[in-house]
């Protein structure tokens, strides 16, 4: 099965590179294609990465902890 999925990458492989060089014009427009996508690719990987690290921790992040303290603060001098 994996003999049949890596024929398949490499001939997805193949056509790209063809395609790429009979058609340079395309090369600019996936190229700002992928710039532009980036940016949010990146955020979420990093999101992801977060929610995995928690999962597998079972702590809460920083930003969590930091807000979960101020609340507390804020509920203890109301008590007093």
């Amino acid at each position: 099965m994996s003999r049949i999925l890596l024929l398949i990458l490499i001939a997805g492989g193949v056509f790209l590179i063809i395609l790429f060089v009979s058609r340079p014009d395309l090369w600019q427009s996936f190229w700002l294609w992928i710039i532009g996508l980036a940016g949010p690719i990146a955020r979420l990987g990093g999101l992801f990465y977060d929610k995995l690290k928690q999962w597998i921790t079972g702590s809460t992040s920083s930003e969590d902890a930091e807000f979960i303290a101020r609340q507390t603060n804020k509920l203890n001098q109301n008590e007093q």
